[in-house]
């Protein structure tokens, strides 16, 4: 069997109790706690961020505006893409179809799973209509 000189096994471990003994002097800093780094956010900063609406609709901002103001929202902002109607426009599938009242109940779509049924709609791909509304808002 194989075993290290004394002065090598005495110096092995002078070694490790040094190490030992400088990890020691360094106390962890708590969590969060890196003096002259950063600082706590401020409330506003928070909500700021804060904007993600939960599927029971929590987090949704106050409504405003009208169908009129929507139109002119849609038109500016989403009918190059998506068609006046939503039907597409070459660029994206359309917006609506392809599910059905047991789609909702189960909260599976069953289309998506046809290899018959020509496209994907947008309403087909999200879980709730709030992961919608989070996707457009961010």
């Amino acid at each position: 069997m194989f075993s290290f000189p004394k002065a090598l096994r005495r110096s092995a471990l002078l070694t490790l109790a040094l190490v030992a003994s400088a990890a020691g002097a360094q106390a962890p800093t708590p969590a969060g706690s890196y003096p002259g780094v950063g600082r706590p956010a401020t409330p506003k900063e928070i909500a700021a961020w804060d904007i993600d609406v939960r599927p029971d609709f929590k987090g949704l901002p106050k409504g405003s505006g009208s169908v009129s103001r929507g139109q002119d929202v849609w038109e500016g902002k989403c009918a190059q893409c998506h068609g006046i109607f939503g039907e597409s426009n070459e660029v994206f599938s359309p917006l609506v179809g392809g599910t059905t009242a047991e789609d909702i109940k189960t909260g599976h779509v069953a289309k998506l799973m046809d290899p018959s049924f020509p496209g994907r709609t947008t309403l087909m791909k999200v879980s709730t209509v709030s992961t919608l509304f989070d996707y457009i808002q961010r």
